[in-house]
């Protein structure tokens, strides 16, 4: 009977430790995403993108350079305070951005 005590709460310990380990590892993945700058190559391809079609959004960014919808927001956000995008149309879902020569005009 203490055996299979024993054996419950090793059990349970490794499970607990499993978890914190994942919630860790999360929160280290989630802490680098926040810290994302947009490298030059990616700005570029966002620059063609907006010329290309007038505007861009955060799907056509993410679909482009095959990052989550997130990174591609936290993507554009910078390119936008670089002054190359800038917003034109917001909701509660979306941002529309299209690049500086056209938002003016």
């Amino acid at each position: 009977m203490e055996k299979q005590q024993q054996l419950k709460e090793k059990r349970e310990r490794e499970k607990a430790e499993r978890e914190k380990r994942k919630r860790e590892e999360k929160a280290e993945r989630d802490r680098s995403v926040r810290m994302l700058i947009a490298s030059d190559e990616q700005v570029k391809i966002i620059e063609q993108e907006a010329l290309s079609n007038g505007y861009v959004t955060p799907y056509t960014v993410a679909s482009r350079l095959n990052v989550r919808i997130s990174v591609a927001k936290l993507l554009l956000r910078d390119v936008a305070a670089r002054g190359i995008i800038k917003p034109v149309s917001k909701s509660s879902r979306t941002i529309i951005y299209a690049p500086v020569s056209a938002a003016s005009s």
